[in-house]
């Protein structure tokens, strides 16, 4: 697997919107139920749509590393991230310091969830973005053939994962402490949010700009 795609694996672990999700279900009345739920949704919705988009991939022909075609969707991921960027640092991609200080109605929603709200929560929190596409193609172009192909789906889902996965087992554990870590984290995204978006989509659009623009001049 590329170690570029589990670092944006591991980006994708700290998404705003997963961890206030996750710090509103530790709150509910049935925390590890609610959590689980929430998780085995959302895992069996991305795991589907990655495995289907790899395998896809794969049937492309000339769909491998340093080909024109990987060139030119790499510049398209790269391009897409510095867009991404460029919008939170104009204000036209969602973020204002308003908006910051409450809680969205969604997660609010979750303090009380029924099975059905954890559900699409779930699906809804982890809808695949650039980070996963970017990550899926990067396990495409090395046509790791079908079985291969899904078990990195599976590693790189672990890693999109791993924070709602540890909060639940800790939860187990400390539910306490587990409560006051999730909540400082939640804090320190909510009042670092567009710092650390801009940061983030910034780097990976230039490393995929420069890695797409490499290979089709090459």
């Amino acid at each position: 697997m590329p170690y570029e795609a589990i670092l944006l694996g591991l980006a994708s672990a700290f998404r705003p919107t997963g961890i206030a999700a996750i710090y509103a279900l530790l709150g509910s009345a049935r925390p590890r139920r609610s959590l689980l739920l929430f998780l085995a949704a959302g895992a069996l919705f991305s795991v589907t749509v990655g495995a289907v988009v790899v395998l896809a991939l794969n049937e492309v022909s000339g769909y491998r590393r340093q080909t024109t075609v990987s060139g030119v969707v790499d510049l398209m991921i790269g391009a897409a991230a510095l867009g991404f960027a460029a919008g939170v640092v104009s204000g036209r991609v969602g973020w204002s310091p308003a908006a910051q200080r409450t809680a969205p109605g969604w997660v609010t929603r979750l303090r009380d969830p029924s099975a059905r709200i954890l559900v699409v929560a779930g699906i809804a929190t982890h809808l695949p973005g650039i980070f996963y596409l970017a990550g899926l193609h990067l396990i495409a172009v090395g046509r790791p053939g079908p079985a291969a192909g899904i078990a990195e789906v599976l590693v790189y889902n672990a890693l999109w994962y791993s924070t709602g996965v540890a909060a639940l087992v800790a939860f187990v554990l400390q539910p306490e402490g587990t409560r006051a870590a999730v909540e400082w984290m939640r804090s320190w995204l909510r009042d670092h949010e567009r710092q650390v978006l801009v940061a983030v989509f910034t780097i990976v659009g230039v490393w995929f700009t420069g890695a797409g623009a490499q290979t089709i001049l090459a």
